[in-house]
């Protein structure tokens, strides 16, 4: 059984686009937690530790700013009243969504190259 999938490494802008994708997707339809799922996912496409863990951070961070645009244009003024009050937190909302992509980003990165060892031997 061959597990090409596995030893394939990924390109950084598929897996950026994957994590922004997924990222936007779970925010609308899971928990906010769900970012380190598809930092997760875009980190295991890459095997370096590094660009998993930009491509989590970048990728949820992207996601992030479209689902905050997204809810602006579907709501309108009480987003537009939130983020007058405290703009702050805007801001700090999205360096925390962007931590979370990148932990998962760091975790799947991990995962597939202790997996492509393991392979290896």
């Amino acid at each position: 059984m061959s597990h090409d999938f596995i030893k394939k490494d990924y390109s950084f802008p598929i897996s950026l686009l994957v994590v922004i994708i997924l990222g936007f997707v779970f925010e609308y339809v899971f928990h906010w937690l769900s970012m380190i799922i598809a930092g997760f996912i875009g980190g295991f496409l890459v095997r370096k530790l590094v660009k998993g863990f930009v491509a989590g951070f970048l990728g949820v961070f992207i996601a992030w700013s479209l689902f905050f645009l997204y809810y602006y244009v579907r709501v309108g003024q009480p987003v537009v009243i939130t983020f007058h009050l405290i703009p702050e937190l805007a801001f700090l909302s999205l360096i925390f969504g962007a931590i979370l992509g990148a932990l998962g980003g760091i975790m799947g990165s991990l995962v597939k190259s202790i997996i492509t060892l393991k392979q290896s031997k």
